[in-house]
C-alpha cells in the first residue's frame, strides 16, 4: 500500500460528512492532484479541483487564480478542504452520488453533475471511462 496517511485522514473526514467511501474519496484526491503534487494541492489545499461558483453558497469562501488562469477555491488547510468537500459532494445528490458504490458510478455521478466535462475528442461515456480509469489507477496504487 502507498497511502499518504495525512491526506487519507482528510478523506476520512470527508467520508464521515458525505457518507461516501473514504478510499474512493482518497483515490479521487490522488487523481485530481497528480498524487498531491499539482498547484491546487501544494498552493491552495484544494484536492478536488474545485472552482469558484457563479452563485456561491453561503459556505463557499476564498478564491485564487491558478497558473493556467482558472479561478479556484483556496483552503486554509487540508482539513478545511476535507470539511468543505464533505458538504460540497451533497450538490451531486440528484446525480446519484449517494448510490455511487463503485469508482465507475462515482465517475458517472460526478460527470452527470458537471464536476468535470468531456475530454477533448471524447463523448460523455468515453469521458466517464477515462475518469474512472484515473480513479482506479490511484485506488490500486494506494490500496492494493
Amino acid at each position: 500500500m502507498n497511502v499518504n496517511e495525512h491526506f487519507y485522514e482528510c478523506a476520512k473526514i470527508t467520508a464521515n460528512i458525505s457518507g461516501l467511501d473514504a478510499k474512493n474519496i482518497y483515490a479521487q484526491m490522488v487523481h485530481e492532484t497528480d498524487n498531491f503534487t499539482n498547484w491546487g494541492a501544494t498552493e491552495a489545499n484544494n484536492f478536488g479541483g474545485i472552482k469558484k461558483f457563479r452563485d456561491q453558497p453561503e459556505w463557499f469562501t476564498g478564491d485564487a487564480t491558478s497558473p493556467e488562469g482558472d479561478e479556484y477555491q483556496v483552503f486554509d488547510s487540508p482539513e478545511a478542504f476535507a470539511l468543505y468537500y464533505g458538504k460540497y459532494l451533497s450538490l451531486y445528490r440528484e446525480d446519484g452520488i449517494y448510490e455511487a458504490d463503485t469508482l465507475y458510478n462515482l465517475a458517472k455521478a460526478l460527470r452527470h453533475g458537471g464536476y468535470y466535462g468531456n475530454m477533448p475528442g471524447m463523448d460523455e461515456s468515453e469521458s466517464v471511462d477515462n475518469y474512472e480509469a484515473g480513479l482506479t489507477r490511484a485506488y490500486k496504487e494506494a490500496f492494493l
